[in-house]
């Protein structure tokens, strides 16, 4: 009787590993944002953040996963991202004032159009970017992925020989 490829046994483990990886971190996201009643999960003081504009290029640019930090306070020119008429945006800290935040981007630099805010509607500061792979991160985090991962995984499974 023929052995198969052992190669392709470690393939198939790692890419299951993965798939378990990521279905960990949906499932994790799921019910902190459904628990807290927050857009965005922390692990520690991380969130992950899809950057959806170019308003900080070339240093930020469209579909960049950024890592977010939650601190206790935010300083001039510090980048952060933050809550912008119900959806999420990259910009800088111009200026600060005893409760409020003024934030800025490239595009907008002028003190008359600085956008107004609080330490509630900021997520974190940007601590690092993966240049590009935001479409492919929000396809595998997605609820389709997530159904995709649960019955691969289950098919695997059931096939799986025994030794």
């Amino acid at each position: 009787m023929k052995k198969g490829n052992p190669t392709v046994g470690v393939v198939i483990g790692a890419i299951l590993v993965i798939m378990l990886v990521i279905l960990a971190y949906i499932i994790y996201c799921a019910v902190y944002t459904a628990s807290n009643g927050t857009d965005y999960a922390y692990l520690g003081d991380y969130a992950l953040f899809i950057n959806e504009e170019d308003n900080l290029a070339p240093n930020y640019e469209k579909n960049d996963l950024i890592f977010a930090k939650r601190e206790t306070y935010y300083s001039t020119n510090q980048i952060v991202v933050y809550n912008y008429n119900s959806s999420y945006r990259l910009g800088y800290v111009v200026k600060t004032s005893t409760s409020k935040y003024y934030i800025g981007d490239a595009m907008s630099t002028s003190f008359d159009k600085l956008y107004e805010t609080t330490y509630e509607n900021i997520v974190g500061s940007a601590q690092g970017r993966i240049s590009g792979v935001g479409g492919l991160f929000k396809i595998l985090t997605s609820t389709v992925s997530l159904i995709v991962i649960v019955v691969v995984f289950g098919l695997f499974i059931m096939f799986a020989k025994e030794k």
